[in-house]
């Protein structure tokens, strides 16, 4: 038997353990207050929503958000507002209640340790998966990833939208800043991917995106500095501004013919955009709108300019590099998946630059 002291000791340290002193409290205007215990845990309580802060409740607030590790939202909120959250770097967890109907698109921003939404399987609004990731009720709307969502994910057959948490409300980043996330596989059934879905994912290095979608929206792939290559199908129509900024290691797109207008600064820092692979005629490339905001022709887009451009192409020329209408050579040839065919058709590539290698195009 252990001692009687050893005893004590041991339920002392127990009893401190289990219990958690507020250490902290405040107001969210007039009908809802918080407390901070000392394990992190914040308790929201009331009724209604959340009111806007006051400067003194704003400073009380920025003084203790990196306390808070944990949320706990009573059932009488209904709503979490504009930069609830925001900023609060250690929060892990949020379990998000039945009456929460309405939920801000900043609300969590810059969370970098948040782990999951997990919603209650009452709420009329709201959903969420194994991973965490927050959904509508419906799961037609994939709305928030935690920003700790790690390795691949495949987006739930059904859903059609990225982002967006209301009718409304067309600017929620669904996978901003995920920078664990090195791919994600999206269903056919998407047609919308919203506001810088993806911007911020540095580890991303695949994407696909579905024959359905029609607009690239502003920075949606902005800063995604592992991702290679991409393709966009013939059902996009716009790439709109800064869509692929910052993506400084991108090296091969494949544009679909279906492309009317491409937006300033759409690959703004793309300086490795060597290949551009168009599924259309050149005459057609020629038509599509490269000034649509008068900034001048192709303002923030030289390496479109500067890569070459391979038309007529079918959108597998990766696998098919012997095809003539449509030929690329890597800078790194060093391969066995396609028994050498690509140093048949670039006598020398083994030692070609990537400039070099745009020159030598379609030679036998």
């Amino acid at each position: 038997m252990l001692p009687l002291i050893l005893i004590i000791l041991l339920a002392v340290i127990l009893s401190r353990k289990a219990y958690a002193a507020t250490v902290d409290s405040g107001t969210y205007g007039k009908n809802i207050t918080w407390t901070l215990d000392s394990n992190g845990t914040m308790t929201t309580s009331g009724t209604g929503e959340r009111g806007d802060l006051g400067e003194e409740e704003r400073d009380h607030w920025w003084n203790i958000k990196n306390s808070i590790k944990t949320v706990v939202i009573k059932e009488g909120i209904t709503s979490i507002d504009v930069s609830a959250f925001s900023n609060c770097t250690n929060l892990s967890s949020i379990t998000i209640p039945k009456n929460v109907t309405s939920i801000d698109i900043q609300a969590f921003e810059q969370c970098s340790s948040l782990g999951g939404f997990w919603v209650d399987e009452a709420n009329p609004q709201y959903s969420s998966d194994q991973y965490g990731v927050l959904f509508s009720k419906d799961k037609t709307k994939l709305l928030k990833a935690p920003q700790t969502l790690t390795g691949s994910y495949t987006v739930p057959d059904g859903v059609t939208t990225l982002g967006a948490l209301t009718d409304s409300d067309s600017s929620n980043p669904a996978f901003n800043d995920c920078t664990k996330l090195t791919s994600v596989t999206l269903p056919d059934s998407v047609n919308v991917i919203d506001i810088a879905a993806f911007a911020g994912c540095s580890s991303l290095t695949k994407v696909n995106i579905p024959n359905g979608v029609k607009k690239i929206d502003y920075i949606t792939f902005m800063n995604c500095t592992s991702l290679t290559s991409i393709t966009i199908p013939d059902s996009v129509t716009d790439i709109s501004n800064y869509v692929f900024s910052g993506c400084n290691n991108l090296t091969q797109i494949t544009l679909g013919k279906g492309i009317q207008t491409i937006y300033a600064n759409a690959f703004w820092g793309c300086d490795k955009l060597w290949h551009v692979l168009y599924t259309g005629t050149e005459n057609e490339w020629n038509n599509i709108n490269s000034d649509p905001q008068g900034y001048g022709d192709y303002e923030g887009n030289e390496s479109l300019l500067s890569a070459t451009r391979h038309y007529n192409c079918t959108g597998n020329e990766i696998l098919d590099l012997t095809n003539k209408k449509c030929s690329i050579c890597l800078a790194n040839c060093n391969h066995n998946w396609d028994s050498g065919k690509v140093t048949k058709v670039f006598k020398k590539c083994y030692s070609l630059t990537p400039k070099e290698c745009r020159k030598g195009r379609n030679r036998s």
